[in-house]
């Protein structure tokens, strides 16, 4: 069976933890960051990005917390860019989707994608088994988890070879794309 290694790189929090373990669907275990280590600063009147400095003032939904920046880990700027987000507290809070806690997914607790909930999960109509693995998906960039196989074209990022593209190099990284894993070229970084 494939090594499943994707999620521990995608930023499982080893810090304090004010919430219980979590199995991801891959079986990987996370310690959930504690609320308090955000750094969070006071807003600066003059920036209309920073809508919070506290936690008491994200009324708009219950359980609201402020954290600098984007969930998703850019624009991190305290005291200039500090936002309200609504985590997730369980799966009931997803639609059909997972919750997945602080440090996992994104800075917050967030409802991800789950086409498998664990790797029993994972077996074709040709009685191939695979893993239920956690990957970026190439069109949004946010976790799901989804089977993958043997078969597919990759499995972590590891496995997917440099490509020539614009007389240069590539990397490619491996991703969920139309129902199956593949390599495709990391985009050129925003300048």
């Amino acid at each position: 069976m494939m090594a499943v290694a994707l999620v521990m790189a995608m930023g499982c929090s080893s810090g304090p933890s004010t919430a219980a373990p979590w199995r991801a669907p891959d079986g990987t275990m996370h310690t959930p960051r504690a609320a308090n280590d955000r750094g969070l600063r006071a807003c600066q009147k003059s920036d209309d990005a920073c809508d919070c400095d506290r936690d008491d003032q994200c009324k708009s939904k219950p359980g609201g917390e402020c954290h600098p920046g984007s969930t998703s880990g850019y624009g991190y700027d305290p005291g200039t860019v500090q936002r309200c987000f609504y985590p997730c507290r369980s799966d009931a809070d997803c639609g059909g989707q997972i919750c997945a806690p602080a440090g996992v997914a994104s800075s917050v607790a967030t409802c991800v994608v789950a086409g498998c909930r664990s790797s029993a999960d994972c077996e074709r109509a040709d009685g191939e088994r695979g893993a239920c693995t956690g990957m970026r998906s190439f069109a949004s960039q946010q976790l799901a988890y989804h089977c993958v196989y043997d078969s597919d074209a990759c499995s972590t990022d590891r496995s997917c070879p440099a490509v020539q593209r614009d007389g240069r190099d590539r990397e490619q990284a491996c991703g969920f794309a139309a129902g199956v894993a593949e390599c495709q070229p990391v985009p050129d970084p925003v300048p």
